[in-house]
């Protein structure tokens, strides 16, 4: 991987990260002063400090990406402060209904595998059942 493609890369990534805290921040763009932000231990795409914040990378380009609202954004970090627990904010986001609903699929497809291993299991034991009568 050549030099110049790496340095696109963080500049790419610097600016999804000034484009993320000008928004998610509702700053403008003069008022995003390079000493009030860093890259945790200088590793450019990992954790962003910002303030008091500590946003990982992956999590603004999620909201980038998928348009998370700004409100849902910090309702999501607050709850992960106050808790002292971490879900990922795409699950966070997941409303009860679709949780219940993805739960439901993967129950039921739980369902069948078990279903599955039982005929399995039946047919195992009437294979070797009748070989091993003593």
């Amino acid at each position: 991987m050549s030099n110049k493609l790496v340095k696109r890369w963080e500049y790419t990534t610097n600016k999804v990260r000034n484009s993320f805290l000008i928004k998610y921040f509702e700053l403008s763009d003069g008022e995003l002063d390079e000493n009030d932000y860093f890259w945790v231990g200088d590793e450019v795409g990992g954790i962003c400090n910002f303030g008091d914040y500590y946003i990982n990378f992956s999590d603004m380009v999620f909201c980038i990406s998928n348009n998370v609202p700004v409100a849902k954004f910090f309702e999501w970090y607050d709850w992960c402060l106050e808790t002292q627990e971490f879900i990922q904010l795409k699950y966070f986001l997941t409303s009860p209904a679709d949780t219940k609903a993805i739960e439901e699929k993967h129950l039921a497809e739980l369902k069948v595998k078990v279903k599955e291993a039982e005929e399995e299991l039946k047919e195992a034991l009437k294979k070797y059942g009748s070989n091993n009568k003593e």
